[in-house]
């Protein structure tokens, strides 16, 4: 979260005319400039236990892209993908190794990876949202 926090600070000194809600995770490119596009979002948070037990939290931002992606994890360690859009969006394994069913706004969906492998998702309202969960 602090690198993150650092590239939005970083981008803050270098766009001109730049409103950013890091928490919300809901930026629009206009005329070179980001700008935020709506304050209701939820905020996305990790519990202490959710650290601990290493969890990887993978923004759904808007209908294009889950964040980040792709994403190395390690046998026994949980994802948790948490929809910050406006839209339902769901988390669909290629191999049916997992589906989220539709995830509302501000809703979220874990998933626990016991094996190691690549695992391929995508969201079967929108399906050119791809991503990749690597399991070492």
């Amino acid at each position: 979260m602090l690198i993150i926090m650092l590239a939005v600070i970083s981008i803050i000194s270098i766009v001109p005319k730049t409103t950013i809600n890091v928490f919300a995770m809901s930026y629009k490119n206009t005329d070179s400039a980001l700008t935020h596009v709506d304050s209701n979002l939820p905020t996305i948070t990790t519990t202490s236990e959710e650290r601990d037990n290493h969890v990887t939290i993978v923004g759904i931002k808007h209908a294009k892209s889950f964040s980040p992606n792709p994403i190395a994890i390690k046998i026994g360690d949980t994802v948790t993908w948490t929809n910050s859009h406006r839209q339902a969006h769901t988390v669909t394994s290629e191999t049916a190794k997992f589906d989220s069913g539709n995830i509302a706004t501000g809703q979220s969906f874990n998933h626990t990876f016991d094996k190691p492998g690549s695992f391929k998702y995508y969201c079967i309202i929108h399906p050119s949202m791809i991503g990749e969960v690597n399991v070492s």
